[in-house]
């Protein structure tokens, strides 16, 4: 039970791996998760928006900031997984990481980054410089 309680801050990519992995590390069906952080990167909200099929997701970035608005969130991170287990972003992962940072820069909510998880691992976007 290592999953950070309400409250506690979450930093690195490391730290989002480690909460949500057992829970999508070896999901059979995408999922979606949106991680709303106060000013000092402590959970306020957490909740899976949407969950897919084996190929894909869809999300909109409505759905996505409508309760980080509401949680007064002034950051969050996004997260996923990928059920064939291999974490590489895909371009449609990049394309929807880039609406939703222009979206989060107009709605004053920070996108920190986007944690893509599979039984072999992690990928940071953030830590990855974003491509």
């Amino acid at each position: 039970g290592s999953r950070p309680r309400r409250g506690q801050p979450l930093g690195k990519a490391s730290d989002v791996w480690t909460h949500l992995r057992a829970r999508l590390a070896h999901s059979s069906v995408e999922e979606f998760w949106i991680l709303g952080l106060d000013v000092r990167n402590r959970v306020q909200l957490e909740m899976c928006l949407a969950r897919g099929c084996l190929t894909g997701v869809d999300v909109h970035p409505r759905d996505v900031f409508r309760p980080l608005i509401r949680a007064a969130a002034a950051s969050v991170i996004f997260c996923h997984n990928h059920p064939s287990g291999d974490p590489s972003p895909s371009p449609q992962d990049h394309d929807l990481t880039d609406r939703l940072r222009q979206v989060g820069s107009l709605c004053g909510i920070q996108v920190l980054d986007h944690v893509i998880v599979g039984a072999e691992g992690f990928v940071s976007l953030a830590e990855r410089g974003w491509k």
